[in-house]
């Protein structure tokens, strides 16, 4: 008689072996605390990759705000979706520009991310690493396309908030990239 193995199964044992409890929230637990072993486990159980924390954050989007790149790789391997917002709009793209890691920018992007979704109050991922001065992202995002005269919900483009601001540095390489006020 042949036996066939489950790898489902066999992840949510192996998780259990660990003394971990199979859930969402300890999944969502591992992926913050970068645990990418554990994580792999749980995606090959076949989790729910769109189960959210408290704050409304799938996965993919605190692997993103975390810099945990190699999380990121794998979640999106998944197919997590990429563009899904959390409560205030956020992405995992944008969450990734406001902390800087530009790697996780790079790898959400080339799987097929937007670049121009808008949080609730209409700011950009382009408007995100400009106000955090990113400058290396907003290169990067704007060589992709991102909309550099977006406005907000106040009316504020990435140059009029940079000039508020007195960020010199990213006033320049806006206006050298034909942002306008």
């Amino acid at each position: 008689m042949l036996f066939f193995k489950n790898p489902k199964k066999e992840a949510v044992n192996e998780i259990s072996r660990l003394g971990l409890i199979y859930s969402e929230e300890t999944f969502l637990k591992r992926v913050e605390h970068s645990d990418i072993t554990v994580v792999k486990l749980f995606i090959t159980s076949g989790i729910n990759l769109k189960a959210k924390d408290k704050y409304g954050h799938t996965a993919l989007m605190i692997a993103a705000e975390k810099g945990h790149l190699g999380i990121v790789r794998a979640l999106i391997e998944a197919h997590a979706e990429l563009d899904e917002l959390d409560p205030k709009g956020w992405s995992a793209l944008m969450l990734a520009a406001r902390e800087g890691h530009l790697e996780i920018v790079r790898a959400l992007f080339s799987s097929g991310a937007n670049i121009n979704l808008t949080t609730t109050d209409g700011r950009t991922a382009l408007m995100v690493a400009a106000r955090n001065k990113h400058v290396a992202i907003l290169r990067f995002l704007i060589s992709k396309g991102a909309d550099i005269n977006a406005r907000d919900n106040f009316g504020e483009t990435a140059l009029t908030r940079a000039i508020k601001d007195n960020n010199f540095e990213i006033v320049e390489v806006l206006k050298q990239s034909g942002a306008k006020e």
